[in-house]
């Protein structure tokens, strides 16, 4: 009975919200954009740019909004200062009524409406692998975040058995998030119907396109430093840039097409 109970009010919480979000969408995102939207790839800084843009639209701290935001399964939405954040979830995201999207879904199951302006972001492809591996890494040494025991899991003892083990989605997420069959020519293609590509450097990221783009001014919020680094052997390096192949052929395919 509570439990049915605590679900009557959420939902009569989430129509309420849906109502609003809908008149809110006669605002813009800023003059130049109207709705914006984030392909989010896994461990390529990505969170840093969200945050960015929440700091914008508060004017403050954004990562307890970004808690928030990720706290309530049931609802994750956060309406401030009368723009709508949507994080993760495809249902919203796909009804549009939204100033500020992201998610880590593949290309193939996001319908963004018109007026949306779309981004990414890469990382070199050897880098991000490693980085999911040492944060995994971090987690299971600390017993942190449950909700991944479905990715710890197959960490196994050494870097070639996490490779060996870890679902490709996730290894080569890059080229997953544009060809969920891992297809280079098909990942190039739906790579065209974005606005703007990032890459993530040594430096961080270079915003000052973005901003100019999407009329704004936002600067990463760096977040999450896991000081955790695995001892990784020649051999193990080797054998993850063959595993990385295909992700390397398309991401080096876009990086001479986009970064400029």
């Amino acid at each position: 009975m509570k439990n049915k109970v605590k679900y009557l009010y959420q939902s009569l919480i989430f129509s309420k919200e849906n109502r609003k979000a809908k008149d809110l969408m006669k605002l813009s995102f800023s003059k130049k954009v109207h709705r914006v939207y984030h392909f989010h790839i896994r461990k390529t800084g990505g969170t840093s740019i969200n945050l960015g843009v929440i700091q914008h639209i508060l004017k403050n701290n954004p990562q307890e909004t970004y808690s928030k935001l990720s706290a309530n399964r049931f609802n994750l939405r956060q309406i401030i200062n009368d723009r709508v954040i949507i994080g993760w979830d495809v249902n919203l995201i796909n009804k549009g009524l939204f100033h500020y999207g992201f998610s880590h879904k593949p290309f193939d199951q996001i319908q963004l409406p018109k007026n949306t302006f779309s981004f990414t972001c890469f990382r070199d492809p050897i880098k991000r692998v490693l980085s999911h591996y040492n944060m995994l890494c971090y987690y299971r040494k600390n017993n942190l975040r449950p909700e991944l025991k479905s990715e710890i899991k197959h960490l196994g003892a050494n870097l070639i058995e996490y490779l060996n083990s870890m679902p490709k989605k996730h290894t080569m997420n890059q080229l997953y998030m544009f060809s969920s069959k891992f297809d280079v020519q098909i990942a190039l293609k739906n790579i065209a119907n974005l606005d703007h590509v990032i890459f993530l450097g040594k430096n961080g990221h270079d915003l000052t396109l973005l901003n100019a783009k999407i009329g704004i001014e936002i600067s990463p919020f760096h977040e999450k430093n896991y000081g955790h680094k695995e001892t990784i052997t020649d051999n193990e390096i080797a054998y993850l840039s063959k595993f990385l192949e295909p992700e390397c052929t398309f991401y080096n395919k876009v990086f001479e097409r986009y970064n400029s």
